[in-house]
This record gives structure tokens, C-alpha cells and sequence, in this order.
């Protein structure tokens, strides 16, 4: 005899894989990003991860509003800000010029990040500017590995069409405190410099960067002469 509480019908398997959103290492220390900021990076992190074949997000701000419980144009600037970033990636579809594809971006930066708090347990304060540095060397999506997650997630991916493309601010009204901070205690900014510094000892190209250092070199003292010696390094080598 059947269970009497749900009439015989059949009980719906719990899933065995756990469902979650991916956030890159760095964005622990990302000060300056808001709590929508953070809410919309789980919400294309979770897409993202789930995504067949690696494609990547496909939902609207509309979708990605929904889901975080925001205004569809407070999503946009979220978007544009975590672009702008180098958190995520926003590329038009390739078979739909009306539709964007978001996806996170993972860096050596993660790995840094931890390495960076780490060598500094004594009294360490958190680098924002480190966790907000656009870096384009090396990129990976979560969702080349298309061994977690399941593909249930696509049936909730139908609201595809970007409604509203005028809401995404243009990249550049992006505030530069986002990139080099905004006056006060400089020790994250000097953080990033030593970070970029070694890399031009390694000599790897920090064109990425060349933004970050114009905003930094802005910056009134030591700290902003020691960003413009690197911008003029990097300018050096680009032209050799």
C-alpha cells in the first residue's frame, strides 16, 4: 500500500550536485563594489556555471532582475560597472546582435589575492584595488568545466532578449575611485603597483593595466610619481 500523505504519486528526486554561484578570489577584497553589485555577479555566476557547453549567460538585465530582486536599471549599472572592472565579460550573441552574453572572468589575480592575505596576517587591510583590477591576461570561465552543475538551469533561461540596450552606461562614467581609490590611506594602490611592478620584471604586458596606472598617477605624492614611472616603463617597452 502507497503512502496515503502525497496519494500515491511519486516523490521527486533530490538533486545529488549541489547548486551555487561561483565568485572569483578577488572580489573578497573589492571594497568599493555594493551589495546589487555582488548580488548580480552571483546571478550570472550561477547562469554562467550552469550554461550548456560553456555559452555563458544569456539572461537579460530584466531576468537578472528578477532573480536579484532590483530594478532592471540598477542591474544595467551594475553590469556596466563589473565590466568595466574586469569582473565579467559582456559580448554581443553570436547568432543574436539584440542579446548579450555575460560570463566571469577568473585571473592569476585569485590566486594572488589569497597569496597577498596571507603574507600579511598581522593587521592586513583588504586591497580593493587589487580585487578591482581589470585583467584580461589569461581569462577562464567557470564553465569550461562542464563537469559540475547540471542542465536543468536552462528552462528558467527563456527571457533572453535585451529589452532595454540604451540603460548600459557607457564604460567610461564608471567613477575612477572604482580603479585607484579616492584619497585616504593609499596602502591597497601601493599594493597594486608592487603587483604590476613585478610584473614588468617578468616581463609580462600590462597594457591591461595602463588605465589603473593613469588613475593612480592622480594621486597626489610618492604614491602617484611611482604610477607614473610605471606608465612611462610600459609605454617604453610597448614602443620597443
Amino acid at each position: 500500500m502507497r503512502g496515503c500523505g502525497n496519494m500515491g504519486a511519486p516523490m521527486a528526486r533530490p538533486s545529488s550536485k549541489p547548486i551555487y554561484s561561483p565568485v572569483p578570489a578577488r572580489v573578497m577584497g573589492a571594497e568599493n563594489l555594493t551589495a546589487l553589485d555582488l548580488r548580480v555577479l552571483m546571478a550570472i555566476g550561477y547562469h554562467d556555471r550552469l550554461g550548456a557547453n560553456g555559452a555563458g549567460c544569456f539572461a537579460s538585465p530584466k531576468r537578472l532582475a528578477q532573480l536579484t530582486g532590483s530594478h532592471v536599471n540598477s542591474v544595467a549599472r551594475s553590469i556596466t560597472a563589473l565590466s568595466a572592472l574586469g569582473i565579467i565579460s559582456v559580448k554581443p550573441h553570436p547568432m543574436d546582435g539584440r542579446q548579450r552574453v555575460y560570463k566571469v572572468i577568473y585571473t592569476e589575480f585569485d590566486a594572488e589575492y589569497a597569496k597577498q592575505q596571507n603574507a600579511n596576517r598581522g593587521g592586513y587591510r583588504s586591497s580593493p584595488d587589487i580585487a578591482n583590477a581589470s585583467v584580461n591576461e589569461n581569462p577562464g570561465s567557470v564553465t569550461e568545466n562542464r563537469q559540475i552543475g547540471n542542465r536543468d538551469f536552462e528552462n528558467i533561461v527563456q527571457d533572453q532578449r535585451l529589452a532595454e540596450e540604451h540603460i548600459l552606461e557607457d564604460k567610461n562614467k564608471i567613477n575612477t575611485s572604482r580603479e585607484a581609490g579616492s584619497g585616504g590611506d593609499n596602502s591597497s594602490v601601493l599594493a597594486m603597483l608592487s603587483m604590476i611592478e613585478r610584473m614588468m620584471e617578468r616581463r609580462k604586458d600590462i597594457a591591461p593595466y595602463h588605465s589603473y596606472l593613469r588613475s593612480a598617477a592622480t594621486l597626489p605624492g610618492s604614491t602617484g610619481k611611482r604610477a607614473e614611472l610605471l606608465l612611462a616603463r610600459g609605454g617604453q617597452r610597448g614602443a620597443a
